[in-house]
């Protein structure tokens, strides 16, 4: 996979989501536990039914890294409207309880998103510090 290939992108970034990923992934940092992982999560943030956000993240070679615009191989894709995507991002609002109302949907290879799912949780944490 190529870093930096992603697909195209028509949409309008927000950029305070783009930025927020990015923070995150730093903060995250290089991790050995990550050695063995390879997972791309693309992420959708929509207002109405224009996306005001699309991004995707590569967790790879104990890395992490954002990349603006869609995904063309993603594993896992995350949908949400902006006022669940900024829920999220403020810690007012837990991905399950979005996730079990509808809020934010999630849709790819579930098995991978179960088996990294305490890395992906506190990856999130950290970007809430």
């Amino acid at each position: 996979m190529d870093f930096g290939r992603c697909g195209h992108n028509d949409q309008v970034q927000d950029d305070d989501f783009v930025a927020h990923a990015r923070r995150a992934a730093d903060a995250f940092g290089r991790r050995p536990e990550l050695a063995n992982v390879n997972l791309v999560i693309e992420q959708r943030v929509t207002d109405g039914d224009a996306v005001v956000a699309n991004f995707h993240v590569i967790i790879r070679d104990e890395q992490i890294q954002v990349i603006d615009g869609p995904s063309l191989s993603a594993d896992i894709i995350i949908s949400e409207d902006r006022a669940t995507a900024e829920g999220l991002r403020q810690g007012s609002l837990h991905a399950q309880s979005a996730y079990l109302t509808g809020s934010l949907s999630v849709s790819g290879d579930m098995a991978a998103l179960l088996e990294h799912g305490d890395t992906l949780a506190e990856l999130l944490r950290t970007s809430d510090a």
